[in-house]
């Protein structure tokens, strides 16, 4: 198992990271999945890609909602790291189950 040290931070302050741009990309990230979701809700159920993104989106949004949460309470920069894989492996593969499934 790899040691990813302590879940939170113990050098870093909460609240925002002004400084750090990854800060930036996971608040764009999550404020860009709000808006496909609300985007895609009028076109789920009318194909299985349709339906694929929006819930893949909704894994992407959801994720990214998380990440940006772990910037304002110092989540420490290697579990970080770890859950964004994770997610982004999630997001890929509920997209290709919907689009497997066809229509």
């Amino acid at each position: 198992m790899v040691d990813l040290g302590p879940f939170i931070d113990p050098t870093a302050s909460l609240g925002p990271e002004w400084g750090n741009p990854l800060f930036y990309f996971n608040a764009g990230a999550f404020l860009l999945g709000i808006l496909l979701l609300v985007k895609m809700r009028d076109r789920r159920g009318e194909s299985s890609l349709a339906d694929g993104v929006w819930w893949s989106g909704m894994v992407i949004t959801i994720g990214s909602g998380l990440h940006f949460i772990g910037d304002l309470t110092a989540v420490s920069e290697a579990w970080d790291h770890q859950f964004i894989h994770l997610v982004v492996l999630v997001a890929t593969l509920t997209l290709f189950l919907f689009v497997r499934r066809g229509d």
